[in-house]
């Protein structure tokens, strides 16, 4: 439970709401800007998870958060923070590579932080998912 919330209600609503500053702190204070969210969500469950595992890295401006092994349905392996910013308008999306029990499930949380199932993806191709799984949704909305 904390890792699920930790992905949707801190992770995804905090990138959402203000993506220049979260990465700014996350680039800034790296893990323990992510342990401070992740100590703030296990302070509201029964059982609080450990910290070991998680980790972080850039590439080209977006974020990649991996976190503590899932061993419940629906937690994730890792997150993407994908952050676009143009003269007229800025970008974010956040995809979630989720366990289950068989082949996990690559996940978008929108801003309204609804769950959209993008595909099915093996953890070794998270990265190409997430290349593929941007560009099946613009393609969908054509």
């Amino acid at each position: 439970m904390q890792q699920i919330q930790f992905v949707t209600q801190a992770i995804a609503a905090l990138f959402h709401d203000s993506p220049r500053e979260f990465l700014f702190y996350l680039e800034r204070d790296g893990n323990d800007f992510l342990r401070f969210y992740w100590d703030k969500v296990g302070d509201d469950v029964k059982e609080h998870k450990n910290f070991a595992g998680m980790g972080y890295e850039f590439r080209n401006g977006n974020a990649f958060i991996k976190l503590p092994q899932p061993t419940e349905i629906g937690e994730a392996y890792y997150i993407a923070l994908l952050y676009k910013q143009n003269l007229l308008f800025s970008t974010t999306r956040v995809f979630v590579l989720e366990y289950t029990k068989d082949i996990p499930l690559l996940v978008e949380i929108t801003k309204r932080l609804k769950r959209i199932v993008v595909k099915k993806c093996d953890t070794k191709e998270f990265f190409n998912c997430i290349a593929g799984g941007t560009n099946d949704r613009y393609e969908k909305r054509k």
